[in-house]
């Protein structure tokens, strides 16, 4: 929050003991830096530090996203795929 205001969040679940994963994290794009607070914060919350690995899946393409994710030094990268029913 800013000012009162909602200016961002993160929403995840578990997948396992060992993974949580990040489905969305939705940031005010006005201001600067703030997904990457976001997540930084978000990683430090208790509840979160007994997972040994968040999944924050792709980059959607788009090179800012990947730039910020590959700050946080990944553990490992795996493949993502769509699919597509025809």
């Amino acid at each position: 929050r800013v000012k009162g205001q909602v200016v961002g969040y993160t929403f995840g679940y578990p997948i396992s003991d060992e993974v949580f994963c990040v489905y969305c994290e939705i940031a005010d794009k006005g201001i600067k830096g703030l997904p990457t607070f976001l997540f930084s914060t978000f990683c430090q919350d208790l509840a979160v530090q007994k997972f040994s690995y968040i999944n924050v899946m792709d980059s959607f393409g788009l090179d800012n996203v990947a730039k910020t994710k590959n700050h946080f030094s990944p553990a490992k990268y795996l493949a993502a795929y769509n699919v597509t029913v025809i």
